[in-house]
């Protein structure tokens, strides 16, 4: 998925995944589970960094974050269960993914590609690269 803002913390989560579904596959036969959990947001320190504070996307993020501890109890929940290697928790990984089985790839690259300009933050930010 797209992530203006976010390349490298996307970059980052896309690896983990393909790495973690290369690895079902290689260590089935050796009977080791691997699994990889999607939460959506999570309310930790994160939040508490100051340009983190200042964006209204991440203020929108924090209040509609998951506890620690039910993304912790939803981990191991699923942990083992047949069929399970990929696990999106929560409102945003969910919404994500039925997105992305609806939305070609390419068409979401596009857009956000050619509307990023229009958001504020980015905006700001380009501001300050200058």
């Amino acid at each position: 998925m797209p992530g203006p803002m976010a390349a490298l913390y996307g970059a980052t989560k896309a690896f983990l995944t393909n790495f973690a579904t290369s690895l079902a596959a290689e260590l089935r036969p050796d009977g080791i589970d691997v699994f990889v959990m999607h939460p959506s947001p999570v309310d930790t320190n994160f939040y508490s960094n100051d340009s983190v504070k200042s964006s209204s996307s991440m203020a929108f993020f924090k209040k509609t974050s998951s506890s620690p501890y039910s993304v912790a109890e939803d981990m191991l929940a699923n942990i083992g269960r047949f069929g399970c290697v990929i696990r999106n928790q929560g409102y945003f990984a969910i919404t994500l993914q039925f997105l992305l089985r609806i939305a070609d790839i390419q068409f979401l690259s596009i857009l956000f590609r050619d509307t990023i300009f229009m958001n504020g933050e980015y905006r700001e930010m380009r501001k300050q690269q200058k």
